[in-house]
This record gives C-alpha cells, sequence and structure tokens, in this order.
C-alpha cells in the first residue's frame, strides 16, 4: 500500500480583512471630509473675487451729478471754437468743402467730413485744422474715397481730432 501523506487544514480567523475594511472606512470619510471643505474654500474664494471685481454702488448726490455735468459743458466751451470755424470757413478759399462737422461731447472728439480737389488740397486743409489742434489731440485724415460723378471736388475724406491714435484706411 502506499503510504499517504497527512495534511492538516487549519481554519484561522483573519483579523487582516477587518483591519483593512477599517483602513479603507477611515481613507473614504477623510476623502470626503477633505473634498466638502475644499469646496467651501473654493466657493469662498470665487465669492470674495466677486465682491472685489465689483465696485460698491454709490449713489451720488445731485450736487455732486450737477458739478461733473457743469465741468464736462466747461470743457467743451474750453475747446477753442473761434480758431477752428474760423480755419473751416476758410477752406471756402481753397478747393475744399465741409460737408459735416460733428463734435461728440461724450467723447470730445471732432469729425469733419471734406470734399477736395486732390490729394494737395486735403494736405492743405489737414495743416491747416492742425494748428488749432487742442494739446493732446492730433487732427488725422480716417478715410477718404473718390467720387467719380462729381468732377471739381473727387475727393471726400474725414478728418477726426481724438485722444490716442487712429488708425487710417484709404478706399479708392
Amino acid at each position: 500500500m502506499i503510504p499517504m501523506r497527512g495534511f492538516r487544514i487549519e481554519f484561522v480567523e483573519r483579523r487582516r480583512r477587518r483591519a483593512a475594511w477599517v483602513v479603507l472606512a477611515v481613507s473614504v470619510g477623510f476623502f470626503a471630509w477633505s473634498w466638502n471643505h475644499f469646496e467651501e474654500r473654493s466657493e469662498a474664494a470665487k465669492l470674495a473675487a466677486a465682491a472685489a471685481a465689483k465696485p460698491a454702488a454709490v449713489d451720488d448726490p445731485p450736487e455732486v451729478q450737477q458739478q461733473a455735468d457743469a465741468r464736462l459743458r466747461r470743457r467743451a466751451l474750453d475747446y477753442p471754437w473761434p480758431a477752428v470755424l474760423t480755419e473751416l470757413e476758410a477752406f471756402a478759399d481753397q478747393d475744399t468743402s465741409v460737408l459735416r462737422f460733428e463734435h461728440l461731447r461724450s467723447d470730445e472728439n471732432t469729425r469733419v467730413t471734406i470734399r477736395t480737389k486732390d490729394f494737395t488740397s486735403l494736405e492743405h486743409a489737414l495743416a491747416r485744422v492742425r494748428r488749432v489742434a487742442l494739446p493732446g489731440r492730433e487732427w488725422k485724415i480716417v478715410s477718404t474715397s473718390r467720387d467719380a460723378t462729381d468732377a471739381s471736388h473727387p475727393l471726400h475724406a474725414e478728418l477726426t481730432a481724438a485722444k490716442g491714435a487712429i488708425e487710417g484706411r484709404m478706399v479708392q
């Protein structure tokens, strides 16, 4: 007969599994708590940034608003109107005519649309209005176009005096 070897089976309770479940549960709880804490801090930071970006609404008293309007009117009156209008009237002596004159008080820009005989007349007109320009403003040619139907004044141009640089565009 073949000798049989014996083997022994022991039923042992493993406590390692229970410890792993406890560690997993504590980890999940800590993760949930930290995520909630992160969300609260993130929301508080967003609210603080929004509050800092939006200025507080303060209603000005009527006196302050009236003073601001008066300053705006005074600034419009400080414009060298006699000199500018004299130069525009002098265009009648040249080969230039004024089609439109516009001064926007809100952004303090002045626009003049003129018709000239040629580019030389346009340059002379621009030089005349530049002589009366306010400090910090420069008259520039914004656009030009040709009118084929008008032989005496075929060139239309828009001049403007504004703060800062204005890109010109040429239309043929």
